[in-house]
């Protein structure tokens, strides 16, 4: 299958397996982590939801999920202003936050639309394009991927599950290719627990290889489901949803070794290394694609500026930026007698090696007009210096993985502790949070929150 471009971001399927983070802005989600409190400020419900956004993609999310319709069984449906409305001030907070691309998760094309003008980067409809007529013809319109799932809900079975889930899809992919929708920009999911029995949906899980031969890009979504609360089981019957992590770790590692291409989850950091393991085994150690962290700072011209052209710099250069932090003002290292310089920390992933990331950095900040032979720690433009990368620790003279000098500046840890606090330095063995309780982090201002800096959408 050919690489997928999402929002900012490729997806190379067949090199990992991709995490996708769910956000409920709804109050009656199944799974009971909806963000939406019909009591308070539309205001607090988007800060809320934006700060679970950060912390998926922190905790490892490759996208986030969003949907203001609850999809349970049973579930009441909800007409398309009042489906915007729960969705719009959540979708705008979360795309100010994370860099990563954002789905939305809708069957009606009037809120597609509106999502994909304020900043959505894909579909995601449980009923795949076999329930608002007019979704289909959107999505030719906008160019937009999608997730396109099978809904076995009120539809004649055989007793052949695999056959009629690759039959559903099949038509899926029949009614988007009528109106002109790029059929190669398609993701499907079988839809796990949306309409099969207990045995159905596990005889779906056995069967997920069969359904690669479609030639799409898996999804599969069985976080805290029906399912395995019934497997579990327990003296009082089926386990409740908050106590199905394990039984979802096991769907989740069956379904790297099955050759799904993505997983939606809620408990993302604990799902994450789930599949981060599993895909070792099943992949290979190190990942083609590796977690980076980068620190980024200077204090020379306009300083925001200048982050923003090295942001630009990254994703061009092949570095794709999952979140920055806010700007930090902080004062001179080294050198006393200099402006202020403004810092941040980027959270991203790349298939690049430490040296061509070296190069990488050097490459933007010469574009800057850095100059080299001036005394170290001086006044720059910018300065993009490798904080860490994952399963990588290098001690070579002109390169240090992890940089050798992290651990001590505040202005370095500061910024990194927003987009990833629980990193943990290999060889010290402490978190980013924990490194930065160790320095004086006196004389450090914010002088711009997230969302200063916006990927590209499409």
């Amino acid at each position: 299958m050919m690489p997928l471009r999402i929002g900012g971001r490729m997806f190379m399927w067949g090199a990992s397996t991709y995490v996708m983070g769910i956000v409920n802005a709804t109050p009656d989600s199944f799974s009971g982590d909806g963000v939406l409190d019909l009591a308070a400020a539309p205001d607090a419900v988007a800060e809320r939801a934006a700060e679970q956004a950060r912390r998926m993609v922190a905790d490892g999310a490759d996208l986030i999920d969003i949907g203001a319709e609850s999809t349970r069984p049973g579930g009441a449906e909800v007409a398309a202003d009042a489906e915007w409305a729960r969705l719009e001030p959540v979708l705008r907070a979360i795309r100010a936050a994370v860099a990563v691309p954002i789905t939305v998760d809708t069957s009606k094309a009037a809120v597609a639309e509106r999502a994909f003008e304020a900043g959505a980067d894909a579909l995601n409809d449980v009923h795949g394009l076999r329930s608002d007529p007019q979704m289909a013809a959107l999505l030719a319109r906008s160019g937009r991927p999608a997730v396109l799932m099978h809904n076995q809900r009120g539809r004649p079975r055989s007793a052949d599950v695999i056959a009629d889930v690759r039959a559903g899809l099949t038509e899926s992919i029949r009614v988007a290719s009528l109106v002109g929708v790029d059929v190669s920009r398609l993701i499907l999911d079988p839809g796990f627990g949306f309409g099969w029995e207990v045995a159905e949906n596990l005889e779906l899980l056995r069967g997920l290889g069969e359904l690669r031969a479609l030639g799409h890009p898996l999804l599969l979504g069985t976080s805290r489901k029906s399912t395995i609360g019934a497997v579990l089981g327990g003296p009082e019957g089926a386990r409740p949803e908050d106590d199905r992590l394990w039984g979802t770790a096991a769907t989740m590692a069956y379904a790297v070794g099955a050759g799904v291409d993505l997983v939606r989850v809620h408990d993302v950091r604990a799902m994450a290394e789930v599949v981060r393991v599993a895909d070792a085994a099943a992949r290979g150690w190190p990942p083609r694609e590796r977690r980076v962290w980068l620190a980024l700072g200077g204090n020379l011209g306009d300083r925001v500026a200048r982050l923003r052209e090295a942001l630009d710099g990254l994703l061009a250069g092949g570095v794709g930026i999952d979140l920055v932090s806010s700007i930090y003002e902080t004062p001179p290292w080294g050198v006393e007698d200099q402006p202020r310089f403004a810092n941040i920390a980027v959270a991203g992933h790349s298939m690049l090696g430490a040296r061509e990331l070296l190069v990488l950095a050097k490459r933007i900040e010469a574009s800057a007009g850095r100059d080299f032979t001036a005394a170290r720690n001086s006044a720059r433009p910018i300065d993009v210096d490798i904080l860490a990368i994952e399963g990588e620790v290098l001690d070579e003279p002109d390169l240090q993985v992890p940089h050798a000098a992290l651990h001590e500046r505040a202005f370095v840890l500061v910024p990194l502790v927003e987009v990833a606090p629980d990193w943990r330095h290999p060889r010290l063995r402490r978190t980013a949070r924990e490194l930065l309780a160790d320095v004086d982090a006196g004389g450090i201002e914010v002088i711009a929150a997230p969302g200063w800096w916006s990927p590209p959408v499409g």
